[in-house]
């Protein structure tokens, strides 16, 4: 399970940046050939990560120590929270990010998987969203930090809290480890995650 977690969150997001820029490289070309530089800059990039993350990974895997515990990716919280927009952005998802700055702090697991839900609701509206747009809030309550990510969508309305794909599942997996709690599902248009992580939530 955690290595498809780990497979998941290290791969899916790069790989659907490129599928999405090798696109827009292509539509752009002729006609608007800066464009498609950048594109192509971007896919060079992502292909660089997802290529090192995945030998991280293999390394991992391929160690004859049973005591080699070594975690190669990265624990990224929600200090990359600009630099992840700003790549979503890049590639072409038009985010509206609204940080409250004030926000208390997390635990380090915690941060990391507050990170991995913005992560998995950019993902997930550069891909099925119906508009390239997504809209980003992280507002603090007293004894938790809410993450709702909203994108319109074609989808039929109906809740997909005990579905959806891999990301999802795997979510619910690692929010439930630092004891908050997912809802997911498709109203009025709009598909919305929400995320709830207790300022005291331990992993578990």
């Amino acid at each position: 399970m955690r290595i498809a977690r780990d497979l998941h969150d290290v791969v899916a997001h790069q790989i659907s940046v490129i599928s999405l820029n090798a696109g827009v490289a292509s539509s752009a070309s002729e006609v608007r050939p800066e464009r498609a530089r950048e594109a192509l800059t971007t896919i060079r990039r992502s292909s660089r990560t997802v290529l090192a993350d995945i030998g991280g990974l293999m390394a991992l895997l391929r160690s004859d120590d049973p005591d080699d515990v070594r975690d190669l990716r990265p624990q990224v919280g929600l200090a990359g929270l600009d630099g992840l927009v700003r790549q979503f952005r890049e590639a072409g998802l038009d985010v509206d990010l609204d940080d409250d700055l004030e926000r208390p702090a997390l635990s380090p697991a915690s941060d990391h998987v507050a990170y991995l839900v913005v992560l998995e609701g950019l993902t997930n509206a550069h891909k099925h969203g119906a508009d390239g747009s997504a809209r980003v809030r992280l507002p603090a309550e007293d004894d938790a930090l809410r993450l709702v990510v909203v994108n319109q969508t074609a989808a039929q309305p109906g809740s997909v809290s005990d579905a959806g794909g891999h990301g999802l599942r795997g979510l619910r997996e690692r929010v439930v480890a630092v004891r908050g709690d997912v809802q997911a599902g498709t109203a009025d248009g709009a598909f919305r995650l929400e995320v709830r992580i207790p300022l005291d939530g331990g992993a578990r």
